[in-house]
């Protein structure tokens, strides 16, 4: 199992030197080293040794966690893993597969609204994202729609705007 964190900062309350660092630095945040634990302590229980977690994004309420591994195995059967750590940390969670290309990443994140296209738009000032999806979906969304806009732009580190068709 690979965390944000180190095996035994995940164990333990304290955090070691090089993941203070990491923390100062920003490539770690709280949301990390407290999934890092939940995590550590359910691995006791269930076999979780294939997880590799990349990073965690935090948006109103809404946890993103980005996995190099398969995405089922966090998820658990019935989604009953994923529900315990989303009850512990006091969060919504998607999981999503870091090595997808951008569409299945936006897929997972809207889930379950369809995507009609994703489109890389050049203009003379901006370069940006465009997620196009169904209007009749708009009254649907699992999430804010200012949630899942400002997700998707740091899961993706690019400016997304989303429209409706």
């Amino acid at each position: 199992m690979e965390l944000p964190v180190c095996e035994i900062c995940a164990y333990t309350n304290n955090l070691c030197k090089n993941c203070k660092d990491k923390f100062k630095s920003g490539k770690i945040n709280e949301i990390d080293i407290e999934l890092s634990r939940i995590l550590y302590s359910l691995a006791k229980h269930k076999n979780m040794d294939d997880v590799i977690v990349k990073r965690t994004i935090n948006v109103d309420g809404l946890v993103v966690i980005l996995v190099d591994s398969n995405p089922g195995i966090l998820i658990g059967k019935q989604g009953r893993t994923i529900k315990r750590i989303s009850q512990e940390l006091g969060y919504k969670i998607r999981v999503i597969n870091n090595k997808k290309n951008h569409k299945d990443q936006l897929s997972d994140l809207f889930w379950p609204i369809p995507i009609l296209g994703v489109n890389d738009v050049f203009t003379l000032n901006e370069e940006y994202i465009k997620v196009r999806l169904p209007r009749n979906y708009a009254k649907r969304l699992p999430f804010s729609l200012d949630t899942l806009h400002q997700a998707a732009s740091r899961l993706l580190d690019k400016k997304v705007k989303v429209i409706f068709e």
